[in-house]
């Protein structure tokens, strides 16, 4: 019994049923249906991947760690758009694109080159997918927190070395005592603000902000708070957060120090001015054009 429905059958025998000289076109329309019914399926080619798939033997999971083998076959490498795909699978996190930025697109179609297996762990996985991220010129900026949170993958500048105002105006606002937790992660751009007990905040923001080769932007001195906000990517905000503290220091200034002594022979007029007459000695000899001191007796002497 034939396996068509009924309304393939009534086709199949339309020509019979027309008789010899039935209708061409009809006969020829049964043909084209039969033949594409009974046609098999055609193989999927197992070498083509769709955009986005990962190539088999790239990452292999080893309890907490994670192991990477990028090939270095001209044409077989991972392209970035896979690896933003592998980050998401090993990670959990969301991400998404950048569709404004003709940068974004153009890199997404590059092929990720790592010469040599790679082995993290896959809490350090993000840390690491940013490092080639950022060779590759893209950077990660979160839109919303918690659960809410998505990373959108841009580009770093804009065109030449223009910085992409999208990122700044995006940066994570972190207390300066979490900074570090963003020491390795060079894709994401942070912001935070530094007290200071000792230092002058107008005095340390220009030497900070060259040390650091940033623009004027990178380093600013809130004077009334006597603070500093320095923005940057990760590495760099933790760096000068260390920096900073490095210089707050309490200053080593000499202070005079006063003691009462009990005279026993001489007295008390007498050893000011012996005293007196040293320490005139002693600066006339460190500054002989510098200013003389007059003690009290020989100043009502004369």
């Amino acid at each position: 019994m034939s396996s068509y429905p009924t309304r393939f059958r009534l086709s199949l025998t339309s020509g019979r049923e027309h008789g010899r000289h039935g209708n061409p076109i009809g006969m020829l329309f049964t043909l084209l249906l039969t033949a594409i019914l009974l046609a098999p399926a055609q193989a999927q080619d197992p070498s083509i991947q769709e955009p986005g798939e990962i190539p088999p033997g790239v990452a292999q999971e080893e309890g907490d760690y994670i192991t990477l083998r990028f090939t270095e076959t001209e044409g077989e490498r991972m392209t970035i758009a896979q690896y933003i795909k592998l980050c998401q699978q090993v990670t959990g996190r969301n991400f998404t694109i950048d569709t404004d930025s003709n940068r974004v697109q153009t890199v997404l179609g590059q092929q990720v080159l790592l010469y040599g297996p790679k082995r993290l762990r896959k809490d350090q996985f993000y840390s690491f997918f940013q490092v080639l991220m950022k060779i590759n010129g893209l950077v990660c900026v979160q839109q919303g927190a918690g659960d809410l949170a998505v990373i959108m993958i841009t580009s770093a500048k804009l065109t030449g070395n223009t910085p992409n105002p999208e990122v700044a105006a995006n940066a994570i606002l972190v207390e300066p005592d979490l900074v570090q937790q963003f020491a390795h992660e060079p894709g994401t751009y942070i912001a935070t603000v530094v007290k200071l007990k000792w230092a002058d905040p107008t005095g340390i923001s220009p030497t900070l902000g060259k040390l650091l080769g940033q623009s004027n932007n990178a380093v600013q001195a809130l004077t009334n708070d006597r603070a500093l906000m320095i923005q940057g990517y990760g590495p760099l905000v933790a760096s000068a957060v260390r920096f900073v503290r490095y210089l707050d220091v309490e200053p080593d200034i000499e202070r005079a120090i006063f003691k009462k002594v009990r005279l026993e022979e001489a007295s008390a007029e007498e050893m000011a001015e012996q005293l007196s007459e040293i320490i005139e000695d002693i600066q006339l000899s460190a500054n002989p054009q510098g200013p003389r001191v007059v003690n009290s007796r020989s100043s009502r002497s004369n």
